[in-house]
């Protein structure tokens, strides 16, 4: 299994290859080109990175090279959530505009699955969290404008 971790400062970024032929790239994705060959990874996991993405047209593209023929990307993150850093919170994404910013890097979009409506968000705002839900309630696909997360394959 290859690993991503970034890194902001070419000075920093490395390839380091384990025993078992997995990779750990340390790099910024925006510039994933420098050490990331094109077309080399089969399957892709960002599970809530890209609203700490400063640029992420940039990087879906990168991760579109990055892509093998016939791979797998999966994406999420929040569309509301509290600000939060690590490094940084630019974004957050509605059900169409993470489906345009991955068209727009070249990607087919499978599916898209934004779960929560008005009163799941009201109750995250005011400290109700999963437990006081029912499990069909919280992961139901309402197609309402009131999503709390977006994932996309």
């Amino acid at each position: 299994m290859d690993i991503l971790i970034y890194q902001s400062h070419p000075s920093e970024w490395r390839v380091h290859e384990s025993d078992t032929g997995s990779r750990s790239y340390v790099a910024d994705i925006h510039h994933g080109d420098a050490i990331i060959p094109a077309e080399s990874v089969g399957f892709l996991v960002a599970m809530q990175v890209f609203e700490h993405i400063r640029t992420p047209h940039v990087a879906m593209r990168q991760i579109f090279r990055i892509l093998a023929p016939g791979g797998y990307f999966v994406w999420s993150a929040p569309l509301f959530s509290e600000t939060h850093g690590s490094p940084e919170d630019y974004w957050r994404f509605t059900r169409y505009g993470a489906q345009a910013l991955a068209a727009d890097a070249g990607f087919t979009i499978l599916s898209v699955y934004a779960p929560g409506d008005l009163r799941e968000l009201a109750g995250y705002y005011l400290g109700i969290t999963g437990p006081y839900w029912k499990r069909e309630d919280i992961i139901a696909d309402s197609m309402s404008s009131w999503n709390l997360q977006v994932y996309m394959l």
